[in-house]
């Protein structure tokens, strides 16, 4: 996967759930969806939205993940020998600028939007 770099605006990086395929949380995929379409409307040009996908790109999805990690001063997964199965345990996981901002389950669109003026604020 190649890194999105762009100028003055902030790179969200979206793991859905679903990656389990029980179906059980598919109520948190709603809640996200519904949250990255009000950030794309309210930021409009200043967010990126990368949404992570699994099934037949489960390894580049495991990549970003292991990336987004050690940028967030975490240990790879890889490198603990775990696999690509493990991402059923933090998502849904929303990135911000390459790193962990929440994990494991979808923020309020306050606590989001705060993060999201945070790294704005940084840029400028």
């Amino acid at each position: 996967m190649g890194e999105e770099k762009q100028i003055g605006k902030v790179v969200l990086d979206i793991f859905p759930t679903g990656i389990c395929g029980c179906g059980q949380r598919e109520r948190e995929n709603v809640d996200l969806y519904r949250l990255v379409n009000a950030v794309l409307h309210d930021f409009k040009d200043k967010v990126v939205v990368n949404i992570v996908e699994y099934g037949t790109k489960i390894d580049e999805a495991f990549l970003k993940l292991n990336q987004i990690l050690e940028n967030s001063g975490k240990k790879k997964l890889s490198t603990l020998g775990l696999g690509p199965q493990l991402l059923r345990n933090l998502i849904p996981l929303i990135a911000i600028n390459g790193k962990i901002a929440f994990a494991a389950s979808v923020p309020s669109k306050e606590a989001l939007y705060a993060k999201i003026n945070e790294a704005l604020n940084e840029k400028a």
